[in-house]
């Protein structure tokens, strides 16, 4: 399954997370674009720039209902994960949930997945996963949490075999993923690339985060021709 997106989980089944599509960190975003001339996806990287309080619509699915938002805990981390479900929204911290109800469950580890209305949540002392399903449409994705020794606590989000070059996605990854990219590779140096989406050129490097090979972009390039303030306010 082509994914789209900095952890991804492998199976329909709620588990724990891979490192493989999502956001991470301060916070670094890992997704596939495909690239139009081979055919084949190709994993590209990027870091969101904001402000603390700041919130990223890092993905919405039209089929699901679903929206997610990160905010902000200071310039480089997020904690809290928003995700509207039609007009309910559940907000994550790093150390407990608030439902629709204003309801608040401590975040600890649970013998058994919760169910509120098209949404099922398992709890794990690390990670929460989430399966959105309504009709046969399906989002499966993961939260979780790490610690700083400098910031302390802050939230990681993953998603599960995320194709979002479907039409169905919209966010920044769901725009990113539906953009028609050439990739070419440079053959003087193997650590460069040049992608091309329609007649603006991105520049791209070859790093490694967490512990995932990936063509570094500047957000500002792999958006364009929209801005930041399109997904980060």
């Amino acid at each position: 399954m082509f994914e789209a997106g900095a952890f991804s989980l492998q199976s329909s089944s709620l588990g724990n997370p891979n490192p493989c599509a999502g956001g991470s960190g301060d916070p670094h975003f890992i997704q596939q674009i495909l690239d139009k001339n081979s055919k084949t996806p190709q994993t590209i990287c990027y870091d969101v720039v904001g402000k603390s309080t700041n919130q990223i619509r890092i993905l919405q699915d039209f089929q699901t209902k679903t929206k997610i938002d990160g905010i902000l805990k200071d310039d480089f981390y997020m904690h809290i994960m928003r995700i509207s479900i039609s007009d309910e929204i559940f907000q994550f911290f790093t150390d407990y949930i608030q439902f629709p109800n204003d309801k608040v469950m401590i975040w600890k580890n649970t013998d058994s997945p919760l169910q509120y209305g098209s949404l099922t949540i398992k709890i794990t002392d690390r990670a929460i996963s989430l399966l959105v399903k309504r009709r046969s449409k399906q989002l499966s994705f993961a939260i979780t949490k790490e610690y700083n020794y400098l910031t302390g606590w802050h939230l990681n989000i993953g998603f599960q075999s995320l194709n979002a070059t479907e039409s169905r996605f919209g966010g920044m990854m769901g725009d990113i993923g539906k953009k028609s990219f050439e990739f070419r590779e440079s053959i003087q140096n193997n650590r460069g690339a040049m992608l091309k989406d329609d007649n603006h050129i991105i520049q791209a490097s070859l790093k490694v985060r967490s512990d995932i090979k990936c063509w570094f972009v500047a957000f500002e390039d792999i958006i364009y021709p929209k801005t930041s303030v399109n997904y980060v306010y």
